[in-house]
């Protein structure tokens, strides 16, 4: 449905040689909005207000059982233990206060105690805990406690914790600070969702053209939108209004397994070459991809031991794209994939960038997707821009099509279809038969004459207005031609056929008013035939010729008529 309406959308578009020009005064609004905007700015403080309130300050942590400070948060702490004890001491402030405790932990389980009191616990099980996490505690559940005591136990034993300094703010104050934190994320997710539309629309419009190179553009727009998808969730944003989970685990997850697949699609529907390697290993991350579901929802392992082979398969991915690229030679000036191939190689420096910090550093996530936001979007805007030019380059070669189309199918003098045209709609009409069907046929009376005693000049001039005429009357009604110098015909189909006569009447009134009367002529004979047709009557070659004979007939009886008793003697 949504595409069929784009379709519509687009070949109204299409069909209006003005819309560009409705197109730039609507942008010269807004350009003369923006202006407005700047020359009368309005400040508004809004609802932002200070940043959330961070208690960096007066945290211990327990070594062979005493308590040793920690300094001012972030710090990273090395050690060998799996579980790490901090504690920090409560004042009555933040006792009654209803302030949210927002603690950051990363690849770990969090516990909380207010005094000896378990307050808070995350999900049990890695499977269920998200690379990095918010958790938040009303401290409101740690009254009348003089010590808060957070467990932190590591999923994966990697030598140290990474200790971001806790927000103690109100609820509103702490989701905004993070929204804001997180805004370059958001506008990357925002870019992807229009690039994605965008890309679409273009895709459904290439498929309404046949046009192959649809399919590359709606793989481009998979692989941005699953680029979004990925993006947004690996942040966590979503966490700090509540929900599921582990819905944004796995969907994060399934996004980033999925990532490889849509890439090589999109290189194997614009590289004419290394089809086979590219098919192979896009069902190889397809299966990938289902068999680390499978064994991840089962429970054999978690998300996080399947890790190694996906990024195998990335690293696989860039290099058979590249490989692939310089088998098609994208690098060349003039490419279809020129820029995608520069883009390829920023993409595969920042993956194996990200790659050697995730795993050197024990699987710390800040630091190794800090580069996959960037990398991407340098790639798909690169991989856009090509795009693009393929989609310009096929527009302008639509436009010479549909300009040589025009000069095979319609009559340079009026303007009408001609009789290749006529001929195409007559083969359709046998393939797909009408319920009823009439035919009108024209005729300019005299033109012989017209042409020795006026000219030619005026010969083509009484022609011109009578198809003039013929199209102003019928051409809401049906399809009109040009068959002959002055011969004309009209198919008109199903319940409009009720409608002959009355445009019949109104064609002859129309030219009468708008013919030259000093020509050699009565004007145009017309003449037309209807019949209904089904399975006991088929729309068959003969039938259509006998119709048509019945049409001629017709006009030549009003030729007959419109003579007169000496031009009759003459004949």
């Amino acid at each position: 449905m949504v595409i069929a309406s784009l379709k519509e959308l687009w070949a109204c578009i299409s069909a209006s040689k003005r819309f560009g020009g409705y197109f730039a005064v609507m942008a010269l609004v807004f350009v003369l909005a923006l202006v407005g905007a700047m020359l009368y700015a309005i400040d508004s403080n809004g609802l932002h207000g200070e940043p959330a309130k961070q208690l960096a300050d007066g945290w211990t942590y327990l070594q062979d059982d005493e308590p040793r400070p920690l300094g001012t948060l972030p710090v990273t702490l090395g050690t060998p233990e799996e579980s790490i004890i901090l504690r920090h001491a409560l004042t009555s402030e933040m006792e009654d206060s209803d302030d949210v405790l927002a603690f950051h932990a990363s690849y770990a389980a969090i516990r909380v105690w207010a005094d000896d009191t378990l307050v808070y616990t995350s999900p049990e099980g890695e499977e269920h805990v998200p690379t990095s996490v918010w958790h938040f505690i009303p401290m409101e559940k740690c009254r009348d406690a003089e010590t808060i005591t957070i467990e932190l136990t590591h999923y994966f034993s990697n030598g140290s914790f990474q200790l971001d300094a806790p927000y103690l703010d109100t609820t509103s104050a702490i989701q905004h600070t993070l929204i804001e934190q997180n805004s370059l994320v958001i506008t990357f997710c925002a870019i992807c969702i229009l690039l994605t539309f965008g890309l679409f629309i273009c895709g459904a419009v290439l498929y309404r053209w046949r046009s192959g190179a649809h399919l590359q553009l709606l793989a481009l727009a998979t692989f941005v939108a699953l680029s979004g998808l990925w993006v947004l969730l690996d942040a966590k944003i979503l966490n700090i209004f509540g929900g599921n989970l582990a819905l944004t685990y796995f969907l994060n997850y399934a996004a980033f397994l999925l990532l490889p697949v849509s890439f090589l699609l999109y290189i194997r529907f614009v590289a004419s070459e290394g089809q086979r390697i590219l098919t192979a290993l896009i069902w190889v991350a397809l299966a990938n991809a289902v068999l680390s579901m499978l064994i991840c929802l089962s429970g054999i392992a978690t998300i996080g031991a399947t890790l190694f082979s996906i990024h195998a398969l990335i690293i696989l991915s860039m290099l058979a794209a590249i490989w692939t690229f310089l088998r098609n030679k994208a690098w060349r000036r003039g490419s279809d994939l020129r820029f995608t191939f520069f883009g390829m190689l920023l993409i595969s420096a920042c993956v194996l960038v990200s790659l050697v910090f995730f795993y050197l550093r024990g699987f710390n996530t800040s630091s190794a997707s800090a580069l996959y936001p960037l990398g991407l979007s340098l790639l798909f805007i690169f991989m856009a821009v090509d795009a693009l030019t393929v989609f310009g380059r096929f527009w302008r070669q639509k436009d010479i099509a549909e300009r040589y189309r025009r000069l095979a199918m319609e009559d340079s003098m009026t303007g009408m279809n001609n009789r290749n045209a006529f001929q195409l709609h007559w083969s359709a009409m046998l393939e797909q038969p009408p319920e009823a069907l009439a035919i009108i046929v024209f005729d300019v009376d005299n033109l012989k004459q017209i042409n020795d005693q006026c000219g030619h000049q005026a010969g083509d001039s009484a022609i011109s207005t009578c198809a003039q005429q013929i199209r102003l009357v019928f051409e809401g009604a049906g399809s009109c031609y040009r068959t002959g110098g002055d011969e004309f015909e009209v198919f008109i189909e199903g319940r409009q056929i009720d409608r002959i006569p009355a445009l019949l009447d109104r064609f002859s009134k129309a030219l009468n008013t708008r013919w030259d009367h000093s020509l050699p002529s009565d004007g145009v004979s017309y003449g037309w035939a209807a019949a209904s047709f089904g399975d006991d009557n088929p729309l068959t070659e003969v039938a259509l010729v006998r119709l048509r004979a019945e049409a001629d007939q017709s006009l030549y009886r009003l030729k007959q008529a419109r003579k007169g008793p000496e031009e009759e003697s003459i004949n």
